[in-house]
């Protein structure tokens, strides 16, 4: 469900929930700019290529972590798994932050 509400200030502040029914919203001084970014997000949510913008503030390590704990490996493939994390050069930068140069680096 989305939609868009105006506050006291004047700003409008649409608003909708992602599939896990968290609340996302932001603020725009025209109600045409609100309603083109509730159009946009409800299409990506509709064509199932909706991304939560807080997902890419997670680092390498930290993502890891938690896809490893998920992952049925043999423990030589966990080992190897394991050791390629802990040799990247960027496991505390953001993947939203990651760029193509970071893993030419590291692979070089």
């Amino acid at each position: 469900m989305a939609s868009i509400a105006r506050r006291p200030d004047g700003t409008y502040r649409p608003r909708y929930r992602d599939a896990d029914g968290k609340e996302h919203a932001r603020h725009f001084k025209r109600k045409a700019d609100a309603q083109r970014w509730l159009d946009e997000v409800t299409a990506t949510v509709v064509t199932g290529t909706y991304v939560d913008p807080k997902a890419g503030r997670i680092t390498l390590s930290a993502f890891y972590a938690v896809w490893a704990a998920r992952q049925v490996w043999a423990p030589g493939t966990e080992l190897a798994m394991s050791l390629a994390v802990r040799t990247a050069t960027f496991t505390d930068v953001e993947l939203r932050l990651l760029r193509r140069s970071h893993v030419e680096s590291w692979v070089k």
